[in-house]
């Protein structure tokens, strides 16, 4: 038999045809996929057709698969991870992105998923912490979402600091509260958010957590716009008024100060609370420690703010007096004298409270809201007439 050479190009032809392009589905293979239901196959080769014959017949067949696609995921009784990984890999796909009914039941199949994935796994290495991270980057971040989303990770917080370290819980440790409220925070949905306390509190913590870690030296309104929405921050007012009705530590304090001087809500009666606070710490000489000594020294001919400012003293816990552990002598004996000549009540307070629960004479049930009183006292006895005699015999008397 003779070869032809023709005829082997041709048979080659069509086999490299068959293997390339003949695997390349036409609009009619689409349609005969759409009328079968073949979800799979269907979009494995949606984007077989060429970008410009994507019309609107195609882009129509390709929603009303995705439709399908997700409503049979959502009937099912058992989900599979590769469900959700079809899923995500079609949000991504513009033509679908804008499809309503596809965004709403991508959100009822993925949190079914999630449930579903944390109650088999809730390891801190468990691939469900990756796709949370996939489903949150990928879509419209809604607050309504944010918050089913948070009400199913809260309990599976926090993590330890071995198992934050460990690189095998990396995705876990993307998953935070700021991190699915983020994206709302900082949005012009933020005004209404941010009156929520659950959401408060994750933006008062990011807050805190920025201004602490800033080694870069950015002024507070840098921060709160990297942070929040700026019609978010009206919203924490309350929230910070209510910090120095009840006390806080130094930090917390002071950030509330700056957070209620930035919003112009900070009242006359917490400017004095700050300032007295700031001397009752570890106070560094300069701008506010003189603002604050000068303050003091007017407050001896106000007895009523005075009055005011020690009723609101009284109900903190813990009591300022970092300042009597400071370890600048210097600067502890002569701050506590100027407390003395110009504002002793406060010092007095502080000794009675100290005298009343080494003594047993009140029951503290936080425990003791003077937690420097052993310093106090030994400052009283390095300077005389810092506190009333009785009173520190009394102390010594009680212990």
């Amino acid at each position: 038999m003779k070869f032809n050479l023709a005829l082997a190009i041709a048979a080659l032809s069509l086999t490299l045809s068959l293997d390339g392009k003949a695997a390349a589905y036409s609009m009619a293979d689409l349609e005969a996929l759409e009328k079968e239901q073949s979800y799979s196959e269907f979009f494995a080769h949606a984007l077989d057709i060429r970008p410009s014959e994507r019309n609107d017949y195609w882009k129509t067949m390709v929603q009303n698969m995705g439709e399908g696609l997700l409503k049979a995921m959502a009937a099912k009784n058992r989900l599979e991870r590769s469900d959700f990984q079809q899923m995500e890999e079609l949000a991504g796909w513009s033509v679908l992105r804008t499809n309503e009914f596809f965004r709403l039941k991508r959100q009822e199949v993925a949190m079914r998923w999630f449930t579903q994935c944390f109650n088999e796994d809730a390891n801190p290495a468990s691939p469900c912490w990756q796709d949370v991270v996939t489903f949150w980057e990928i879509g419209r971040q809604e607050p309504d979402l944010a918050g089913r989303l948070l009400t199913l990770i809260s309990p599976r917080l926090p993590l330890s600091v071995p198992q934050i370290e460990n690189p095998a819980h990396r995705a876990r440790t993307l998953v935070t509260p700021l991190f699915i409220l983020n994206p709302i925070i900082r949005s012009s949905l933020a005004e209404l958010q941010c009156k929520k306390p659950d959401v408060q509190q994750v933006v008062w913590s990011a807050l805190r957590q920025e201004w602490l870690n800033n080694i870069k030296g950015k002024t507070l309104s840098s921060i709160l716009a990297q942070v929040a929405h700026a019609d978010c921050w009206p919203a924490l007012v309350p929230a910070a008024h209510e910090l120095w009705s009840k006390g806080a530590d130094n930090d917390t304090l002071t950030l509330s100060y700056l957070l209620l001087k930035s919003q112009q809500a900070l009242t006359p009666l917490e400017k004095d609370l700050f300032q007295l606070h700031y001397l009752l710490g570890s106070p560094a000489r300069g701008e506010t420690f003189n603002l604050a000594w000068n303050r003091v020294q007017e407050l001896a001919t106000q007895p009523a703010q005075r009055e005011a400012i020690m009723k609101v003293l009284k109900a903190w816990h813990p009591l300022p007096g970092d300042l009597f552990t400071d370890l600048d002598l210097t600067k502890r004996r002569t701050v506590a004298r100027h407390l003395q000549r110009f504002f002793p009540e406060y010092l007095d307070f502080y000794a009675r409270t100290c005298v009343e629960f080494f003594g047993g004479k009140r029951r503290f049930p936080e425990g003791n809201p003077a937690s420097n009183c052993h310093e106090l006292f030994e400052l009283a006895g390095q300077e005389k007439g810092l506190l009333p005699g009785a009173t520190v015999e009394t102390f010594k008397q009680s212990l």
